[in-house]
């Protein structure tokens, strides 16, 4: 049995590297795509903030390719959004007065409040968007790192966006391998929370039975 056990971690293994990779792929085929686009709304997906009220490098380098769309009138407004992390600071607060001192005005900056996740914000967004008369043309332009991509892009089209573009700023670090690596099992969770189960009327404490008798037989 520990054959078949090794058999079954190392095609996990390959499978998992295999997901990472196309992950990359989509990466390389649609990033800065939303450069030579034209959008109402751009999307700034949080990220840390310092405990001394300062954006983290990997954050502060996707609000400087927002200004960018703005400062080249490829969008008409920023959408932040963000939590009350460990910092101790709400993370759309810092992203706000990062723009703000940056010549950025009050009025081309929509800070979203009322979010939980990724798929809260897109939701969220997608509202904004229709309640500025932008439906069902909805074009947004959303911005973060590349591993998120794939991700991001499923949570948009969920939320009803028809139109999509994205730009990764060029900033990379050690980081972005752990990061590439979670964005797996992330991807799946968000796309079987759309998938609605009810109908196949699962018991699923009895699944989870059944799974721990088929480890414990291979295990054997």
């Amino acid at each position: 049995m520990k054959g078949v056990l090794i058999k079954i971690i190392v095609v996990f293994i390959l499978l998992y590297v295999s997901a990472m990779w196309m992950i990359a792929l989509d990466w390389m085929r649609e990033t800065k795509t939303g450069l030579n686009k034209i959008a109402k709304f751009a999307i700034v997906y949080w990220s840390k903030v310092e405990l001394n009220w300062e954006v983290s490098k990997r954050l502060q380098a996707r609000l400087d390719i927002a200004k960018q769309l703005l400062d080249s009138q490829k969008v008409l407004q920023i959408i932040v959004s963000g939590w009350y992390g460990l910092s101790g600071y709400n993370e759309w607060e810092v992203m706000a007065q990062y723009l703000l001192n940056r010549w950025v005005l009050e009025n081309q900056i929509i800070i979203d409040k009322i979010w939980d996740t990724t798929i809260e914000t897109s939701k969220n967004a997608f509202e904004i968007n229709k309640k500025a008369g932008f439906y069902p043309n909805s074009w947004v332009i959303w911005v973060s790192q590349f591993f998120h991509l794939t991700r991001v892009h499923l949570a948009l089209r969920k939320a009803w966006f028809v139109n999509i573009w994205s730009v990764s700023p060029q900033f990379r670090e050690l980081r972005d391998i752990y990061s590439l690596a979670r964005e797996v099992p992330a991807y799946l969770k968000y796309f079987f929370w759309w998938i609605d189960t009810t109908w196949l009327d699962i018991n699923w404490d009895d699944l989870k039975i059944i799974g721990k008798k088929v480890i414990n037989s291979v295990k054997e």
